[in-house]
């Protein structure tokens, strides 16, 4: 009777031994499945991020080709202002003594004076476009040069920075 209590002892703990490892893989089981979805999930998140970051780096060559575009349209611009700078500053010369005897004409009846000579004459200049890069080379402040030249800062800032690098 002895060995049949103790078989049914060890039965009972075989039973209660397989019961608990039953449970722990049913555990397992129910965690793995619910890692699946989240894996799926995960796995879901990662390609769009890899989409993204696709997308972003299309949209960044574009707009990358936008603004070289763009940076060359300026320095074209920048180019003509400063060849047209050049050309109006050459004209003001040139034409500054027309540009007195017109602002100051004389009476038709009385003889035309003869000009006097270029240098004696303090023709009228053009914009300040000369004084103020003169005043920046002479190293004074955008408000000096403003305050001087009866130009705002801005204007200062703006002829110095279309002025040709030659200048």
């Amino acid at each position: 009777m002895l060995w049949s209590a103790v078989v049914v002892a060890v039965e009972i703990l075989l039973l209660a031994a397989g019961y608990l490892l039953y449970q722990q893989a049913r555990a397992d089981l129910n965690a793995r499945a619910a890692e699946q979805p989240v894996l799926e999930e995960l796995r879901g998140l990662q390609e769009s991020v890899a989409e993204m970051v696709e997308e972003l780096r299309r949209e960044s060559i574009q707009a990358s080709a936008q603004l070289e575009s763009r940076c060359r349209e300026a320095r074209d611009l920048l180019q003509s202002l400063d060849a047209r700078l050049s050309e109006a500053e050459g004209a003001g010369e040139r034409s500054a003594p027309r540009r007195r005897r017109a602002a100051h004409p004389e009476p038709r009846t009385a003889p035309a004076p003869e000009p006097e000579p270029a240098t004696e004459i303090e023709a009228p200049e053009l914009p300040p476009y000369a004084l103020v890069r003169d005043l920046a080379r002479a190293g004074a402040p955008p408000e000096e040069i403003a305050r001087q030249a009866g130009v705002s800062v801005g204007e200062v800032e703006l002829i110095l920075s279309v002025r040709s690098p030659t200048s």
